[in-house]
């Protein structure tokens, strides 16, 4: 019995081993499906989390579990938000953050605190798209519009698991902010 365990003990480890690489391999078909998805610039992205970098304030969101010296941190989107990605055109519709702050008490460090909302809808037709096939068969998307100059570029990192994480710069701010949420084929 103990030799029936030391054989198909390695054995089993080395079949999930061979599965697990090619489940996160660029030549999976999860990653064949959402680089074709990139590719064709067709998709949604829902926003679900905001992330402040820097000292920047809020007028969105739910004020969950941020860095008590600093107003700037995570916060939980309340609102429907997205960036709806189409061959002939972008529309953006997110939360941009201002110069509002919500004071940050250290007993209330984990408690929400619900702020105004106030997205911005941006809908760019004349945009640079750019889509790269990284490790593990997640995709990364920089678009750079032209007919704005309030926003730099987007980088749309999105996973094979869905999860995206989309870095949003502003021309007329020293801070980015970042995005958490799902892609929506």
């Amino acid at each position: 019995m103990k030799t029936l365990k030391k054989i198909l003990l390695p054995a089993a480890l080395i079949i999930a081993g061979i599965f697990n690489c090619r489940a996160q391999d660029a030549t999976s078909p999860e990653a064949i499906a959402l680089k074709k998805i990139a590719d064709s610039k067709t998709f949604i992205f829902k926003a679900i989390n905001a992330n402040l970098v820097g000292d920047q304030g809020s007028t969105n969101g739910s004020y969950v579990n941020t860095n008590q010296s600093s107003s700037a941190g995570h916060f939980h989107l309340t609102g429907e938000y997205s960036v709806i990605c189409t061959p002939d055109s972008m529309v953006v519709y997110l939360p941009i953050f201002g110069n509002n702050t919500i004071e940050d008490k250290p007993d209330m460090a984990y408690q929400t605190v619900t702020v105004n909302e106030n997205p911005v809808k941006y809908v760019f037709t004349h945009y640079s798209y750019v889509v790269q096939q990284k490790k593990k068969g997640n995709v990364q998307i920089t678009a750079k519009p032209d007919d704005t100059k309030q926003v730099e570029k987007m980088v749309f990192d999105i996973g094979i698991d869905g999860k995206v994480k989309l870095s949003f710069s502003l021309a007329d701010r020293n801070n980015s902010i970042s995005y958490d949420g799902d892609l929506i084929k």
